[in-house]
């Protein structure tokens, strides 16, 4: 309770039940790397469970930003969550290319429309929109290497207009690729 105090009353709602909630947020570059940095064997517990501590707080923001609507929650099973996840990984190794959303739905063994909702429910967002954030992300790691050019980082994510690359970057990032460091 004192944890989800400052939360919406929906979010509490669902920690409320005794149905099982799955919720999947994909960690940012920003996070990633923070993970990266906690050494769980030189550092002091104190250290790992600040860091800890840092991930959950950014996963509890990220849900708190969902529009959690109780009323159209959707009870989902095991198999329907390990086909989501499925899907997601498909989707995560795809940056390259579009999968359609009605290939999507298949995959995971569902009609379109409980695909959309699920997905919508366990990710936060629709399968495009999460496809487009994984599309920067990859972009951001790359760029961050300082291996390749905007426009090879451009082609590699499956861009064939660099500047359409550079416009979706700085719409996601608000920076330029070229601004990365």
């Amino acid at each position: 309770e004192n944890i989800f105090s400052s939360m919406s009353n929906s979010i509490l709602s669902l920690f409320r039940t005794d149905k099982p909630i799955y919720l999947f947020e994909t960690m940012n570059f920003h996070h990633k790397k923070k993970v990266k940095l906690i050494d769980f064997e030189n550092q002091t517990r104190l250290s790992i469970s600040s860091g800890t501590l840092q991930l959950l707080d950014y996963f509890f923001q990220e849900i708190a930003k969902r529009n959690i609507n109780e009323n159209r929650y959707q009870n989902m099973n095991h198999h329907e969550l390990s086909m989501m996840l499925k899907v997601s990984e498909q989707i995560e190794n795809s940056f390259d290319n579009t999968i359609s959303v009605e290939n999507l739905a298949k995959m995971a063994g569902m009609s379109l429309s409980k695909f959309k909702l699920l997905f919508q429910q366990l990710f936060g967002t629709t399968p495009y929109k999460y496809y487009l954030a994984n599309r920067m992300s990859k972009s951001m790691e790359l760029l961050e290497l300082n291996k390749y050019s905007v426009t090879e980082v451009s082609y590699i994510v499956g861009y064939s207009n660099p500047s359409q690359f550079s416009k979706a970057f700085q719409n996601h990032f608000g920076i330029l690729p070229s601004e990365v460091k």
